[in-house]
């Protein structure tokens, strides 16, 4: 949606600005990033998943630090990227950066009711049960 409107914007001169992914459901704004996995494979993969996480530390911290050199080695490693627009798009989504990966749990929640909305998840389903923090960094 987002990359959408950045892409209107580019094409009519209007500014569209972010949206949160819920907000076109007054659902509220989501704040952190959430990564997902099936919990059967988690169980046997916790290593591989805190390692990912530590790695996903790293990268997010370079890129917060120095945003301008890790946007121009995105550009080396997929240089289709390198376009007004997704610079553009690279340097709106740079306040939504988080200093954390902690998960928080009002942020579940909208998400949960958000995919329920969408039925994506069924309604008896509760996200709080299931997220986790203690393999992020």
């Amino acid at each position: 949606t987002n990359f959408v409107r950045l892409e209107l914007e580019e094409m009519t001169g209007e500014e569209a600005g972010l949206l949160g992914i819920d907000e076109l459901n007054e659902l509220g704004c989501c704040c952190s990033i959430q990564y997902v996995a099936n919990n059967e494979w988690l169980k046997g993969n916790e290593e591989k998943v805190a390692a990912f996480m530590r790695a996903v530390r790293r990268g997010t911290d370079f890129t917060i630090e120095f945003p301008e050199q890790a946007w121009d080695e995105m550009c080396i490693a997929n240089p289709r990227l390198r376009t007004p627009l997704y610079t553009k798009i690279f340097n709106r989504t740079m306040p939504y950066f988080s200093r954390t990966l902690l998960n928080v749990e009002r942020d579940w929640d909208k998400v949960g009711k958000f995919c329920k909305h969408i039925n994506i998840l069924e309604s008896s389903f509760e996200p709080s049960e299931i997220y986790r923090n203690d393999l992020v960094p």
